[in-house]
């Protein structure tokens, strides 16, 4: 089970760490959501405290976007390297929102020209849920990310469609056949669902019906999890509450 964590303040680290031990996890995505709270600080405390996880960074290009490009350019290389020192075997880059003039193309770019892919997976994100206007803008933005060959994973966002997750996939291996993909997962309880719906995730498309009640929530989650598998999609586990996840560890057939 690979989970994602979101550390909005490092006295939130410790909490965290207990987590992770009391229910075995070691595969874990550190969100990076403020730019005062480093995915790498985190990283590094996490590793201390839990030995042996297996880490995804999530680094947010917004973040590293103050000033001029040569500033952001030079930020995010920083970010990349202190990373690599962890060492950190998996990155994740996302624009983040709303897009800065540098994004993730951009920070590919970076990556590329200063030579910084060698020891590192690189993912990017990819959104399959729009409307078919802005799809077609989405998948020629993913195409130009796959054409680094350092790019070894793709992170799909949340969505409940499953032919448009299908079609994704075609596309997506269309392109690139053996490519890693992790699709994010909402853990349905109450407490998530109430989160997605007050406070509604940029590019997340969710259908009303989802939002009924938690047992609807979790029969469609099922149908997910099972495209999922035909898919050979990775699920990586978003919640409102640690606890929420312990709590449907069977749903995502992990034994507690």
């Amino acid at each position: 089970m690979r989970l994602e964590v979101t550390v909005r303040d490092m006295g939130e680290v410790e909490e965290i760490a207990r987590f992770l031990t009391a229910q075995r996890i070691s595969q874990v995505n550190i969100n990076h959501v403020r730019a005062d709270v480093n995915p790498v600080d985190v990283a590094k405390e996490l590793s201390a405290k839990v030995p042996g996880l297996d880490l995804v960074l999530h680094l947010s290009v917004k973040h590293y976007a103050r000033g001029s490009i040569d500033v952001a350019r030079a930020e995010f290389r920083r970010a990349v390297e202190e990373a690599k020192r962890i060492p950190a075997k998996h990155l994740l880059i996302v624009s983040g929102h709303p897009r800065q003039t540098f994004e993730t193309t951009d920070a590919l770019r970076v990556i590329q020209e200063q030579g910084l892919a060698k020891g590192v997976d690189v993912f990017c994100a990819y959104n399959p849920f729009f409307d078919p206007a802005r799809q077609r803008d989405e998948n020629e933005r993913l195409r130009q990310k796959m054409t680094y060959p350092f790019v070894n994973g793709i992170c799909l966002q949340i969505g409940m469609d499953t032919e448009k997750l299908k079609k994704a996939v075609e596309y997506i291996r269309s392109i690139r056949p053996e490519i890693a993909l992790y699709g994010e997962i909402p853990v349905p309880t109450d407490a998530t669902l109430q989160r997605l719906k007050l406070a509604a995730l940029y590019g997340v498309f969710l259908p009303n019906c989802y939002f009924l009640s938690a047992e609807t929530a979790e029969e469609m989650t099922k149908s997910l999890l099972s495209a999922y598998a035909e898919h050979r999609i990775e699920p990586v586990l978003f919640s409102a509450h640690l606890n929420d996840v312990a709590a449907s560890a069977k749903l995502f057939g992990v034994a507690t």
